[in-house]
Formats: structure tokens, sequence, C-alpha cells
């Protein structure tokens, strides 16, 4: 069997609110839906963005065109359902949190499954689902810079707005 860590495309960031509202504008525009589960319901269709904290699961959506495929859902032990990302044709979108509280800035990612075993047959996502993913990628990496950061004692370099950058000049922590 093939290696599944080489199978996925992804970019870290850390990202304002106010971004991520142009960014769901964007996807939005383009045709793409956003898929959120509640605790305990099902998957709906979203075109706003939860506030922060406000519902259990806001970390996480999926972005998606009705275009690509049908998506795989999964029910869980109580009954709900959760996308089944691996399979389905939607890109994963996690937002960045921000905890007031502690000063610390947990990072976002936008990633996608390219390829999945299904029994003893590699599947390939549709190439449309790919471009797709680039484009956003495209449009991340335009409206947030990559600069050096302190993480963990080092400096590295990430994807950052500058909102957040000038949290971390005020003491804000990223993790």
């Amino acid at each position: 069997m093939e290696d599944r860590a080489n199978m996925g495309k992804q970019i870290n960031f850390y990202m304002d609110y106010e971004t991520e509202q142009r960014f769901v504008e964007f996807v939005l525009t383009d045709g793409g839906k956003i898929l959120f589960r509640k605790p305990h319901s099902t998957i709906e269709h979203i075109e706003i963005l939860p506030k922060p904290f406000s519902v259990d699961g806001w970390t996480q959506v999926f972005l998606y065109k009705e275009d690509f495929g049908d998506v795989i859902l999964r029910q869980l032990k109580d009954m709900s359902e959760r996308v089944d990302s691996i399979c389905s044709p939607v890109i994963e979108f996690s937002r960045t949190v921000i905890n007031e509280e502690e000063k610390t800035i947990y990072g976002g990612r936008l990633w996608m499954e390219t390829k999945y075993w299904q029994n003893e047959d590699l599947l390939e996502k549709p190439k449309e689902l790919d471009k797709w993913y680039s484009m956003l990628n495209k449009w991340l990496k335009k409206q947030i810079y990559k600069a050096e950061v302190l993480k963990n004692g080092r400096l590295i370099e990430e994807y950052i707005t500058p909102k957040i950058k000038e949290l971390l000049d005020n003491g804000y922590e990223i993790k």
C-alpha cells in the first residue's frame, strides 16, 4: 500500500476574523458551499461562519461544490453525522483560534486529501477539486503574508495576517 502521508495538501496560517470572512465570501461567490455540523445534528449549509466560541464544533468546516460529487457522511454514536473528509470531495477549513484569556493563538489550515483507499483500490478525487484547492490556496497567499514568528521558542516562517502579527507584538503567543 502507498504511504497515506503523501496524499494530501495543506497550507497552515494565522488568520484574523475579518480576513476569514472575506475568504468565506470568496468561496461563496465562486459557487462553493460551507458545510458545518452543529453538535448532535446533521450537516447543514451555512453562509456565515459562527462567531468564535459560539457553538461546539465551530473550529472546523468543509468547503464543497456539488459539481465535485456527493459528500459522504458517517453516522456517529449520538446519531449525528460528520463529513468523511478522506473520501468526500471536500476541502477542510480549520479556523484560527484566538484565546484572549490565555493570550494564545492556534493556527488554522486549509487541507484536502487527494487520494484515498477504497478496499484495495487507490482512488483519486476529482481534478476540479484539486484546481479549486489551488485557487483557494493562491487567494490565501495573496491575503496573508509570510513572516518570521516565534513558536515554541524557535523562529519560524508562517502565513500570518497583519492583525495577528499585531497581537503577537502585544504579547500573544502562537501555538
